[in-house]
């Protein structure tokens, strides 16, 4: 391999060329561990290949939506068909279509269904960071509790196989760790989920038609060099990519282009002054919020 991997503390797992990188060069490639639909879905949407379904179309077995017959024994839904279907009296669809939840259990329970056959990915899925204490500090927090902890524990059976904390663990991995998949899914990939974040990234990463994921070099990477990719656009200005990483990753970024009001004399955060016409207005401290703005030239 092109890369090892590394402690920090602090920051945990992260990724390190282990020879000089070609710009352009594949570092590699990986599948899916397990895929599943967004929490933002109310409409039905086919459990096995994310595509939309009327609101009749139904798992002959568990009774959740899918589209059919092929879908029904598909490669997904087979995952967690049959822990639906022995559970099935004790589950209230109705209820969570109800309330917009119900969606949320389903990634989680696939990987912890998955981990029973596979200790060694489940091994890699608790070194992962979940950011558990963030998510339970939420506002939201109860009914996840509700329709997704007590729904995999409690209603599903698997209370004693899984601990809250693991429910929890895998739901945090989820939420910080996944790639989207189309517009209304999104899959955990675990190398690609070591790379931590840069806004001056060093690779790109490229989803294939068959949801495997291709990790590239953009730029040089030197031996020694960490590996990054970028969590948000490197469109957006220093200020909304700050509040989206900590929106969503619980965190600030402190790279050179974060730290620089110029951004590499981009200056995507720079306005225009109103009062000279000719000068850009930049902040005077692009980590600080609350920092003065001012124009370079008047």
């Amino acid at each position: 391999w092109p890369f090892i991997v590394k402690y920090k503390p602090g920051v945990g797992r992260l990724m390190v060329a282990a020879r000089e990188i070609d710009q352009g060069e594949l570092i590699f490639t990986e599948s899916c561990l397990a895929q599943g639909p967004n929490h933002t879905l109310f409409s039905p949407y086919c459990l096995d290949c994310l595509k939309e379904v009327p609101d009749t179309a139904a798992c002959t077995k568990c009774g959740w939506p899918v589209c059919g017959q092929e879908c029904e024994i598909g490669q997904n839904h087979s995952i967690e068909c049959k822990t639906l279907t022995e559970n099935k009296d004790n589950i209230d669809l109705e209820y969570m279509k109800s309330k917009g939840t119900l969606y949320w259990p389903i990634s989680t329970l696939r990987i912890l269904l998955l981990s029973k056959e596979n200790p060694g990915s489940w091994s890699v899925i608790q070194r992962m960071m979940s950011h558990r204490e963030e998510h339970r500090a939420k506002e939201t927090w109860p009914m996840y509790d509700e329709h997704l902890v007590r729904m995999i524990r409690d209603k599903c059976g698997l209370g004693d196989m899984f601990s809250d904390e693991e429910v929890e663990h895998v739901s945090g991995v989820i939420d910080v760790n996944s790639i989207r998949l189309q517009s209304h899914g999104h899959g955990v990939y675990m190398k690609t989920s070591i790379m931590s974040h840069s806004c001056t990234s060093n690779t790109k990463t490229i989803m294939n038609e068959d949801q495997t994921v291709d990790v590239r070099a953009v730029l040089p990477i030197p031996r020694g060099s960490e590996i990054t990719k970028s969590y948000v656009s490197s469109l957006e200005t220093t200020q909304l990519r700050q509040e989206r990483l900590m929106d969503g990753w619980y965190f600030r970024c402190k790279c050179l282009r974060c730290c620089d009001p110029l951004e590499g004399l981009s200056f995507a955060s720079s306005v225009a002054c109103l009062k000279c016409k000719e000068g850009l207005i930049l902040s005077t401290n692009p980590l600080d919020g609350d920092a003065d703005w001012s124009c370079g030239d008047c």
